[in-house]
């Protein structure tokens, strides 16, 4: 109250909440902040890391991804929106059926599974991912013959 046009104290109060287990009320804060300083990739990057760990990927995720994409200058989470742009972008994934409907709304936990996409840790080293190639499928090669490069 006594800075209203300061971004840093809501986006403390956002982490705080976030922390708490209120990411629904830790998105508003983070989205004020983002508003009052949309060139900080601090705040940016909190609301879409936000938003993601809550579920939600809409097409206006998709383009604060790309946004951040812009104003971010720390290598570890511009690795991580590029991996989440491939992700999101890609039309060929296998998405699955419809993840059912847990009624997330607000004043139910909201605290990320251990097994949800997170956005690195800005005070952590650098993550390391590494893709596992999938088992080779077994060999279905068939001899052909090939005539001699100089044949008609």
């Amino acid at each position: 109250q006594l800075r209203p046009a300061d971004p840093k104290p809501l986006n403390n109060l956002g982490m705080t909440l976030e922390a708490a287990g209120r990411g629904f009320d830790a998105i508003d804060y983070y989205f004020q902040a983002h508003e009052l300083d949309p060139t900080n990739p601090q705040y940016l990057g909190n609301l879409v890391r936000a938003r993601m760990r809550l579920g939600d990927h809409d097409e206006s995720l998709i383009a604060q991804l790309k946004q951040l994409l812009f104003v971010e200058h720390r290598p570890d989470w511009i690795q991580w929106i590029n991996d989440q742009l491939a992700i999101h972008l890609n039309p060929y994934l296998d998405r699955g059926p419809a993840p059912p409907d847990l009624g997330g709304g607000r004043g139910e936990s909201n605290s990320p599974s251990s097994s949800e996409v997170t956005a690195p840790d800005h005070d952590a080293g650098p993550s390391v991912r590494r893709w596992v190639p999938p088992e080779p499928a077994e060999s279905t090669m068939v001899e052909v013959e090939v005539e001699s490069l100089t044949a008609p």
